[in-house]
């Protein structure tokens, strides 16, 4: 396993991706890039991560899911699972992969790439704790679709006894260790994201963005069909969603 530490990039996953034949030639394919500052990160549909002060970016390389849909999915309930064993951490996720804490705000988020059909190029945003700083540097901190939060209450649980530019590296080798040691099948990826799931049986409102129209629908969410789909029960039927962004009541 290679990691590549970097004090600052603009992205983790473009660097990933720029570089990744080099690796692949040396047959180098467990593979992740960290940072102590990323400056222009970006989420799913190239909208703006903001990176906080104590956050964490960063890519990596992963064999796709047998089902490729599930990845995503698959890699949120790791992260959380990682961070539930290790700090006792309260987490859920809003579909498709957003990570939230116990207030239902989003502290967590997954990109992924298609390398080729079966390696994917995976992307995680992580908002570890709360610093002054944030809201000063980031004015449009209200704003945010999903309103924005932190995994945990206080930085200290996180720095006391190491740097945080050392936590800041060991973090995501850790959580990637954890992922491709513990990956599950796709019974068991529906199964856990359905228990996790914020917003099981409740009222919540998908825009679906096709051909730069947005279409918005509203239901009961039911939970995650074979491929990742949102199962909304809109009356008496049941309709399946594959692409789209979730809103919250």
């Amino acid at each position: 396993m290679k990691q590549i530490h970097l004090k600052a990039i603009n992205s983790t996953q473009d660097y990933l991706k720029e570089n990744i034949h080099e690796y692949l030639e040396k047959n180098i394919r467990d593979l992740i890039v960290s940072t102590s500052k990323q400056t222009n990160g970006y989420g799913r549909n190239g909208r703006i991560w903001d990176y906080f002060e104590n956050a964490l970016a960063f890519s990596f390389l992963l064999p796709a899911n047998q089902i490729k849909t599930l990845t995503s999915l698959e890699i949120a309930i790791l992260i959380i699972e990682f961070l539930s064993i290790k700090y006792k951490t309260e987490l859920y996720l809003k579909w498709p992969n957003d990570i939230l804490n116990s207030r239902g705000e989003k502290c967590g988020g997954i990109l992924l790439d298609f390398f080729d059909q079966n390696l994917l190029i995976v992307g995680v945003g992580l908002n570890l704790a709360n610093s002054l700083n944030d809201k000063i540097f980031f004015p449009h901190f209200e704003k945010y679709i999903s309103p924005a939060g932190y995994i945990f209450d206080s930085a200290e649980l996180l720095f006391n006894q190491i740097s945080k530019e050392n936590f800041k590296k060991e973090m995501p080798l850790n959580i990637y260790n954890y992922i491709i040691h513990n990956r599950k099948n796709s019974e068991d990826i529906i199964n856990c994201w359905n228990k996790l799931s914020i917003h099981i049986n409740k009222l919540v409102k998908i825009i679906e963005t096709a051909e730069e129209k947005k279409k918005y629908l509203e239901g009961i969410f039911i939970g995650i069909g074979a491929s990742g789909e949102a199962l909304i029960k809109i009356e008496n039927e049941i309709k399946s969603v594959f692409v789209g962004s979730l809103i919250l009541y």
